[in-house]
């Protein structure tokens, strides 16, 4: 027996959703000719993802009205026919169509498969019909091209349905492939690579002969297997073969033809991948085999579409029209990475709920240290908190502050300047007369608003000065930044605060290090407090020029009130109860010094790591976590103290204050696998800031170009974290985790857009 079922493939081209009305009349016959009542129909269209159903009347007769979607699949008791219904784009349209179906057929089709992995085919070998054997039958493939030329020497396989037993025969030279298999068995009939070309389901009898005749034409190509990867030179060919499907691709790009595009069909379920190119005309022509379900993707963009061939038989040919649309990441992947200027990054401190316990008078400052968790013999590694406060009265010191204020257009939109100009006017009505200050701003150029002057009585006239500011231009902050630093150097009290205080809601059209250099000359000197406004602000730059210049960095939202900030927050910051923080740690040959997250290190010579801390004002509530390596750890570690000593000097007395403390770890013995850190709030700080240390070593490492070794440091810091966190994971770690496989992904896009340009 023989099926030869003729399909025609047709795929839609994606274009605005119809708009007209059709009324169809869908006529089911059995394979006799007869009306088919009660048959389930149904209509899918997948683009706006509906489907409709009906039932056949007593006729065979189903009725059904179409007015959305473009291109409706037709489905019959739950079997996809392989006829697609078009609903006009306007106006109304009538349409009948006849579909002939055969449920024992369609239900013995559904048995086949595709998977032959892993069979390993039992040749055999007959030159003429066998004699019987009990419990045996005889099957006769005889195979003749789609002209009637018979086909010698062609591989032909018959594959068990039930037990999946394999067997291999080659055809003589009549074209015949002669097999003897166990009788009372069904078998699906493959040639060379074409598989289920047709079924061979032997009657309820023994040892009978069990004949089918197939057609199958040689695949006359160029076909090149490398790896998963196939190629097809189809030497000019445009017709469909045997057991595959002539499709034809046509690509568009911004509705012109994408030329020399490469296209990769990937098997769904399966491995091997066609890879082809588009040619002058935007189209590729390619042959598929029957079976299979296709995935489309470009270089640059992902699941664009599916071929589905598993439902076609005989000769089949289909086309369909791509968009291509590519994915940013893939195509631009460069920009997805952030480089050391452009990184954005969340300080851990941020989420620190803690409250370190405050000194008590006449003490300013405390400090609370300890080790994280209890050592043994198996810990690499020890973290040590350390805790800082600031608790007083602040001395009323001479000020001597500048404001540089972003005025660009962005300025303008939420009220942002109206509410400064209220705000600021607020901060100079509590301004001590002596204060020193001026006004700069900043659009596309710099405007000095209000040089270095005592406040005074003048209060009245540099509040009309304030009121008279506007928003427009540019956002250029160099000079204008530049010029504050000079205000305030001109001005400079030696044990007063000297203050450049920054506000601005955008990003600047200077880098980061153009503006961090400008700094440099004025940081021992001049402190620098930073105000981000909106979503959009520059963290990284504003988080780099408040800890260079030594200050604090704030933030205000749309629906925040800036006088909130300017009148209680930002005269704080201008008292300080400490200034020149440091922090020295003193380490011993058990528990060696690795590293500091939060504090800069202080460059000048000091025989123990030195670091640098912002100025400490009332309510300072602050956290430091060093990192130490452990080596050959044992109980008798317990004797060896790191030592922290924290100095800074009083603002009010200029004395210099220095607390030191011996911090001793804790020691168990090793009872299977103890976390490093017990503290949840603790252990979420510590993975933020190695998140925030491994971000921004990948991003120094992407600016010098060691694209792998900044790949393999997110690798590392990502095995960190899932260290500190084998199971569920905080919410705000979960979001940094997120950013981390980012910036993997974009890493290996980045790797496979090089690749390709190499293979081009």
């Amino acid at each position: 027996m023989k099926y030869t079922i003729s399909t025609v493939l047709w795929t839609l081209c994606i274009r605005a959703m119809a708009q007209g009305d059709l009324d169809l009349s869908i006529r089911v016959l059995s394979n006799q000719g007869s009306p088919m009542p009660a048959a389930l129909i149904k209509l899918y269209e997948p683009v706006i993802d509906q489907t409709l159903s009906a039932i056949t009347d007593a006729g065979g007769i189903a009725k059904m009205h179409l007015n959305t979607g473009e291109e409706w699949q037709l489905f019959i008791n739950g079997f996809k026919t392989g006829r697609t219904i078009k609903v006009p784009q306007s106006g109304r349209s009538i349409q009948s169509v006849t579909e002939t179906y055969d449920p024992e057929t369609q239900k013995r089709l559904a048995l086949q498969t595709y998977d032959r992995s892993k069979l390993t085919p039992i040749r055999q070998s007959h030159a003429s019909r066998p004699p019987k054997q009990p419990g045996f039958s005889t099957v006769e493939i005889h195979v003749k091209s789609r002209h009637g030329i018979v086909q010698p020497n062609v591989a032909v396989y018959l594959l068990n349905t039930k037990d999946r037993t394999y067997y291999q025969a080659i055809t003589d030279a009549g074209g015949t492939a002669r097999f003897v298999v166990p009788s009372y068995s069904s078998f699906d009939i493959d040639i060379e690579s074409c598989l289920n070309t047709g079924t061979a389901d032997l009657p309820k009898r023994d040892g009978i002969v069990f004949e089918s005749r197939q057609e199958y034409d040689k695949l006359d190509i160029v076909e090149t297997v490398n790896g998963d990867t196939v190629t097809q030179d189809l030497k000019g060919k445009t017709a469909a073969a045997s057991c595959r499907a002539f499709y034809t691709l046509k690509v568009s790009r911004y509705g012109k033809p994408c030329q020399y595009e490469h296209i990769y069909l990937k098997e769904i379920n399966g491995t091997r991948v066609y890879k082809f190119k588009t040619d002058d005309k935007g189209e590729a022509g390619t042959l598929l085999p029957f079976g299979k379900m296709y995935m489309v993707h470009f270089d640059f963009q992902h699941d664009v579409d599916v071929i589905d061939l598993t439902r076609s038989f005989g000769q089949a040919t289909g086309s369909m029209h791509l968009a291509y649309r590519p994915d940013p990441k893939l195509e631009h992947p460069e920009l997805f990475i952030p480089d050391s200027n452009g990184l954005f990054l969340i300080d851990f401190e941020n989420f620190l709920k803690k409250q370190y316990p405050k000194p008590v008078a006449p003490k300013k400052v405390n400090m609370v240290t300890r080790f994280l968790g209890k050592l043994n013999e198996e810990s690499r590694e020890a973290i040590l908190e350390v805790g800082y406060t600031a608790q007083g009265t602040e001395k009323a010191v001479p000020l001597n502050i500048c404001f540089v204020l972003d005025v660009s257009g962005s300025m303008a939109g939420y009220y942002r300047l109206e509410r400064l100009k209220t705000a600021l006017a607020g901060l100079i009505s509590k301004l001590q007369p002596d204060a020193t200050m001026s006004i700069v701003t900043f659009e596309s150029a710099m405007h000095i608003v209000l040089a270095p002057q005592k406040v005074g009585n003048d209060k009245a006239k540099i509040t009309a000065l304030i009121n008279g500011l506007n928003a427009g231009g540019g956002t250029n902050m160099l000079e204008a930044l530049k010029q504050g630093y000079e205000f305030v150097l001109r001005n400079h009290i030696p044990k007063g605060n000297n203050s450049v205080i920054l506000l601005t809601d955008g990003y600047d059209e200077n880098e980061v290090a153009v503006l961090a250099d400008a700094q440099k000359p004025y940081n021992s000197k001049i402190v620098c407090t930073t105000i981000g406004v909106g979503a959009d602000y520059n963290y990284a730059l504003l988080k780099q020029l408040a800890s260079n210049g030594r200050g604090m960095m704030h933030f205000v939202g749309e629906a925040d009130d800036f006088n909130a900030l300017f009148s209680s927050k930002l005269m704080s910051l201008l008292k300080p109860l400490a200034t020149d923080v440091t922090l020295e740690i003193e380490y011993n040959k058990r528990i060696v010094f690795k590293h500091i997250y939060g504090p800069q290190p202080v460059t000048s010579g000091s025989q123990w790591p030195k670091y640098r801390l912002n100025n400490l004002y009332s309510g300072s509530n602050h956290v430091a976590l060093a990192k130490f390596d452990l080596v050959k750890p044992d109980k008798s570690i317990e004797k060896e103290p790191v030592i922290i000593r924290m100095s800074h000097v009083d603002a009010e007395t200029g004395k210099t204050v220095q607390e030191e403390q011996k911090v001793y770890p804790e020691w168990e013995d090793y009872t299977g696998m103890p976390e490093l850190i017990i503290d949840a709030e603790a252990k979420k700080l510590y993975c933020i800031a190695v998140i925030n240390q491994g971000l921004k070593v990948m991003a120094d490492l992407y600016s010098m170009g060691r694209n792998e070794e900044a790949k393999k440091t997110l690798e590392r810091t990502r095995e960190q974290v899932m260290q500190l966190y084998p199971g569920a994971r905080d919410t705000d770690v979960d979001k940094l985790v997120t950013s981390l496989d980012t910036y993997l992904g974009a890493f290996r896009n980045l790797a496979r857009k090089e690749a390709l340009k190499k293979s081009r």
